[in-house]
């Protein structure tokens, strides 16, 4: 049942989203929606977040949110075919158990923050067609697992 954009349905129901039997969101999946406005802050707030992937909605626009560096347990963010501007973020280097991290046809600027060199589980990298500009921080070839 929805009323007035709301739904009273179990949080294990609702589309794109994997909870935990205590309705924890575990992952958050968007796929190719039809999707519009910016990133909410709040999704730094699903604390038990391991997978956050939003990909393919150009009506989502804005900066990535800083408040995704809270997702102590994310291991996979994936922003692909967004409409995000801005810079990424340095502080989502402080996710160390992020394995992967896609951040690709975005409409970024800047360059790939050097911060990102301290990452040590990343396996899987892919920032490209973004706009970034500059070298690439020394410190991810030295990443073993990348």
């Amino acid at each position: 049942m929805v009323r007035r954009g709301v739904t009273t349905a179990p949080l294990r129901d609702w589309h794109g989203v994997t909870a935990s039997s205590s309705d924890e969101v575990r992952l958050l999946w968007l796929l190719d929606n039809n999707m519009n406005g910016s990133l909410p802050t709040e999704l730094g707030d699903l604390t038990d977040l391991t997978q956050l992937i939003i990909t393919g909605a150009k009506g989502v626009t804005g900066p990535i949110p800083t408040s995704l560096a809270k997702l102590s347990k994310l291991d996979e963010l994936n922003l692909t075919g967004l409409g995000l501007t801005g810079t990424i973020p340095p502080e989502l280097a402080q996710l160390d158990k992020l394995t992967g991290l896609f951040l690709s046809d975005l409409q970024l600027s800047d360059s790939i923050p050097p911060e990102f060199g301290d990452f040590a589980a990343l396996g899987e990298l892919e920032i490209t067609g973004t706009g970034i500009r500059g070298s690439i921080p020394s410190k991810l070839g030295q990443i073993d697992s990348l």
